[in-house]
């Protein structure tokens, strides 16, 4: 969810209409009766509030601009944040694979006590995503790769015609994210592999990862790793991969 602060609105409502701007503001407050721990609903209704009395004074445009120019500055920080974030999720699966709550929590405290000027919740939640989000892409491409295995193997000499119709498969029938350039790139990465007979090659990453899913989904730790958890149909291609 976007980050609506008080705090923001307030700093941007006096950037953009000086002290009428504040007095709008702590009106709606009062007005509203909400309190310095606003919940979404209560923003939302603060949004309401602060649009139309903008439009009553300043115009529709200029509430509009207003209101853009919000999203736009939070859009532009959570872009900020994720890649700061994506970094240090990356770095933990590298090092030691996928993280529990119990050390996404403990790296959300570790990057505020360094100066991370985010709300921790903010953080964690965030961390939680982008770690859910790899799990999903190394399941895409480790289903992917084990599905060129098998187009290779019924097709060890295979025409132009008959990549395309792989790649349609893929998106069609498996309903998988399956970009066309990623996959062709993938299938002579496997051609090569099997032409230089190179079978001592290590599992990749998206295969290990996935392996570790389904184990920690099947451990005494899984509670800790509760919010990763997929919908079944994921849960049925990662049993597949992950044997």
């Amino acid at each position: 969810m976007a980050d609506y602060s008080l705090e923001r609105i307030k700093k941007l409502l006096e950037k953009n209409f000086g002290n009428i701007g504040v007095e709008i503001f702590q009106t709606s407050l009062s007005t509203l009766k909400i309190s310095k721990n606003s919940s979404p609903d209560e923003i939302q209704k603060l949004k309401s509030e602060l649009e139309e009395k903008l439009t009553r004074l300043f115009g529709a445009n200029e509430a509009r601009e207003f209101f853009n120019e919000l999203d736009e500055e939070i859009t532009r920080e959570e872009k900020a944040l994720k890649s700061e974030l994506r970094i240090e999720v990356d770095k933990f699966f590298m090092n030691k694979g996928i993280p529990g709550e119990s050390d996404i929590n403990e790296q959300a405290k570790d990057l505020i006590l360094k100066g991370l000027n985010v709300d921790e919740s903010k953080v964690t939640e965030t961390m939680r995503q982008l770690s859910k989000e790899k799990i999903i892409s190394a399941l895409n491409e480790s289903i992917i790769n084990s599905e060129i295995r098998s187009f290779l193997d019924k097709f060890q000499s295979y025409t132009d015609g008959d990549t395309e119709d792989f790649i349609n498969y893929l998106k069609k029938i498996s309903r998988l994210n399956a970009n066309d350039s990623t996959v062709k790139d993938m299938i002579e990465t496997e051609r090569l592999y099997r032409k230089f007979n190179d079978i001592g090659q290590e599992d990749p990453w998206q295969v290990k990862i996935c392996r570790q899913y389904v184990a920690l989904m099947n451990s005494s730790k899984r509670n800790d790793y509760r919010y990763l958890s997929l919908d079944d149909s994921n849960i049925k291609m990662l049993k597949k991969i992950a044997v």
